[in-house]
């Protein structure tokens, strides 16, 4: 039976030092499933928090209610409506930049006016902002995108210039509370600087997502959404993993201890109802020899049977409950558990010549994309680290590799028969219409129906979350699914090249990518603006775009 749905209650009244309120708030996916019950926060104004958690928590959807793009199965929110910059995976690319930032009718009501037409229907669309062309061409200058139109689709521009797009949707919206889900996401250093800096004096109240170690560092409180709820913590982040390392740990140790104390009562248990019996036994042998009446042996036996089913009785609920209270440690620790990747490594012998290109160059709107030609030569076994401002094309340049798109001049060659695997910023290889069961069997090649559901589980993907649409899934999510395409990989991987593999992706998972690449021993080609998770995979050739 389908939930009843309340309408969103968005109360305008401003509390004092509040500038956002939320309570009891829960939502169910369109499958009925909840993916939050009852949660609560309270931010005060001018108070940046981040809000962490694992993929799939409901971290993007909570920010999209808060924004009124979804309405809640219950629950209140009060303050003001906030401006949210959001994630994008290619779900505005149809869209024009105006209409991305919902200002297009006010653009074409202003154009209009100006050209003549007074209707009543334009100016209550402009609704009084007759400066809204100058804020856009002031904040598109701040975030240095001022090459671009209101009027350019998204499709044209790279994943860097469609997160400033959002970015200077702040100035334009001139919202005073704002919702930001992985800003840092396709930025380039000098952009993310310029974000930094923005947040640091911003007097705006901010809700921020973000795995970024430099924007958490930034924040002074946060929040952790899990499948246990919403957790507040009034301190930095480096305190924040100091004391969840140390709540692990005593996790761990409670379930010892309980493993103990489970085994101790089964062993007392035997033991006690061993001891019983043997009572039991000899009470029956010293009745028969005083010869007691049937009557009086029955009764006797009754009561030797009620002390043994009293004392069975209170060791099993003992028993009960401590292997209760077992099973739900042991499964607050299996939800903490994050992915295991492990990559297939490649035979090839090293320093062979994989991929070369000269002259290279790809032709946009009758103009060449780069000033100056790309000359390119890949080896095995290199680490490459591919980086440039945003727009530059970086990501051109891994689908010309990929063979996704053909140059306009100059050759590229790649060593025919090699599998290279590609993982994209938009996550292409995912097909929204498909279930995520049904895309993980697309992607498999011998593995069994339990072994793949194993491995969704192992994933962080709930028996519940086999069935929802790929569409559905977050930017974390599909690329936790994609990743699960490369452990179902069976063939060597010899060119693995990942474009921005980092966003969206959850902090834990973050480490366990990281630690897969660090293992894997073939050729390696990434695009990344994280420059610590690039250090990490300690590249040994760097190549910039300019």
């Amino acid at each position: 039976m389908p939930h009843s749905i309340p309408a969103l209650l968005f109360t305008s009244i401003t509390f004092a030092f509040m500038s956002l309120q939320i309570s009891g708030l829960t939502y169910h996916l369109p499958t009925q499933d909840t993916l939050f019950s009852d949660i609560s926060l309270s931010i005060a104004t001018g108070t940046k928090c981040t809000l962490i958690g694992n993929n799939g928590t409901g971290k993007s959807t909570l920010l999209r209610i808060l924004a009124g793009q979804l309405i809640p199965s219950a629950g209140n929110i009060i303050g003001e409506v906030p401006y949210l910059v959001p994630q994008h995976f290619g779900q505005y690319n149809n869209l024009s930049v105006s209409e991305a930032l919902g200002i297009a009718k006010k653009l074409n009501a202003l154009n209009a006016i100006t050209n003549g037409d007074a209707s009543e229907n334009n100016f209550e669309t402009l609704n009084d902002d007759w400066t809204i062309e100058s804020r856009i061409h002031e904040a598109f200058l701040y975030w240095d995108i001022s090459h671009i139109t209101p009027a350019t689709t998204m499709n044209q521009l790279s994943g860097g210039e469609k997160t400033k797009i959002f970015l200077a949707g702040i100035q334009i919206h001139r919202s005073q509370t704002i919702l930001m889900d992985e800003p840092t996401n396709h930025l380039d250093q000098a952009s993310r600087k310029k974000l930094y800096e923005f947040i640091a004096s911003s007097p705006h109240t901010m809700l921020i997502v973000t795995h970024d170690r430099e924007l958490l560092d930034q924040a002074s409180s946060l929040y952790e959404l899990s499948a246990s709820g919403l957790r507040y913590f009034p301190m930095s982040y480096n305190e924040y993993t100091e004391l969840v390392t140390n709540e692990a740990i005593n996790l761990e140790n409670k379930l010892n201890d309980r493993q103990k104390e489970l085994t101790k009562a089964k062993r007392e248990a035997r033991t006690a109802m061993e001891r019983q019996l043997k009572r039991n036994s000899r009470g029956e042998k010293h009745s028969l020899k005083k010869g007691l009446s049937r009557i009086a042996l029955g009764n006797l036996a009754g009561k030797s049977e009620t002390t043994t089913a009293r004392l069975k009785s209170a060791h099993n609920d003992k028993i009960a409950t401590l292997t209760n209270e077992l099973n739900n440690l042991q499964s607050t620790i299996n939800n903490q558990i994050s992915l295991n990747l492990n990559l297939v490594n490649s035979h090839l012998p090293k320093g062979k010549t994989i991929v070369e290109a000269r002259n290279l160059n790809i032709s946009l709107s009758n103009k060449n994309l780069w000033a100056q030609p790309l000359n390119l030569t890949i080896r095995t076994g290199t680490r490459l680290w591919i980086k440039g401002r945003n727009g530059s094309g970086k990501s051109t340049l891994t689908k010309l590799i990929a063979n996704h798109i053909a140059p306009t001049t100059g050759t590229i060659s790649v060593t025919e028969n090699i599998n290279i695997i590609y993982l994209d910023q938009d996550y292409s290889l995912i097909s929204g219409d498909l279930t995520v069961y049904d895309q993980l069997c697309l992607l498999n090649t011998s593995k069994e129906e339990h072994e793949l559901k194993t491995l969704l589980h192992h994933f962080q993907f709930t028996k519940e979350s086999w069935h929802k649409p790929c569409q559905s899934l977050s930017g974390g999510e599909k690329m936790k699914l994609a990743l699960c395409g490369l452990i179902l990989n069976e063939q060597p991987i010899d060119l693995l090249m990942l474009d921005e593999p980092t966003n969206n992706l959850d902090l834990s998972s973050l480490s366990i990518l990281t630690n897969a690449i660090n293992l894997y021993t073939g050729t390696v080609v990434i695009i990344t603006h994280d420059t610590r998770f690039a250090q990490n995979l300690n590249p040994d050739s760097e190549y910039t775009i300019n």
